[in-house]
């Protein structure tokens, strides 16, 4: 199941970095694509991820998800 998500506070590619190692780090995302232009996560899931998950995942950055 494919999600996506609006990231607050990417502006340039270490961003982007920074936002993959943190929800790479989540069992179950099979797949994950990051933009910058349009900043949102599209999230390739095995099973159901709740956002609060997604959330405590980048709570150690300066970044904040949310439903698109």
């Amino acid at each position: 199941m494919i999600h996506t998500y609006k990231i607050t506070g990417m502006k340039c590619d270490g961003c982007i970095e920074s936002v993959k190692k943190a929800l790479n780090s989540i069992d179950g995302i099979t797949e994950l694509q990051i933009k910058l232009d349009a900043p949102q996560a599209i999230l390739n899931m095995e099973n159901e991820i709740s956002i609060s998950t997604l959330q405590q995942a980048l709570s150690n950055t300066k970044f904040i998800i949310s439903n698109d």
